[in-house]
């Protein structure tokens, strides 16, 4: 569990430090395979815990519901930062794809 955690702040500092330096970001969608941290309290587990609890819903708050919510929109907008790197046109339909996955996360 919280080595998704930690995988979440290091895709956020890839993709910041990559815009910040204006070069494509090193760490892109399909090379890697860690799910999500679960929307669950850090009280719900321990080290001693075999089976995670179940995830609550995004709408119950908790300490890791702010990171769970950036890292949904930050994965939005890497893959418009990929498009708009990317040195191939960009059908319409993706660019209005893309607009309704920020807008449903509203």
């Amino acid at each position: 569990m919280m080595q998704r955690r930690i995988w979440v702040s290091i895709l956020h500092m890839d993709l910041i430090s990559s815009l910040q330096v204006g070069l494509p970001r090193m760490i892109r969608e399909g090379s890697y395979d860690t799910r999500s941290p679960k929307n669950i309290l850090d009280t719900d587990f321990d080290e001693n815990t075999k089976v995670l609890p179940p995830e609550r819903p995004y709408s119950e708050s908790t300490t890791i519901g702010y990171s769970n919510s950036k890292h949904r929109i930050t994965t939005v907008f890497g893959q418009i930062v990929d498009q708009t790197n990317s040195t191939f046109p960009i059908p319409y339909s993706e660019v209005i794809t893309k607009e309704m996955l920020l807008l449903q996360m509203c």
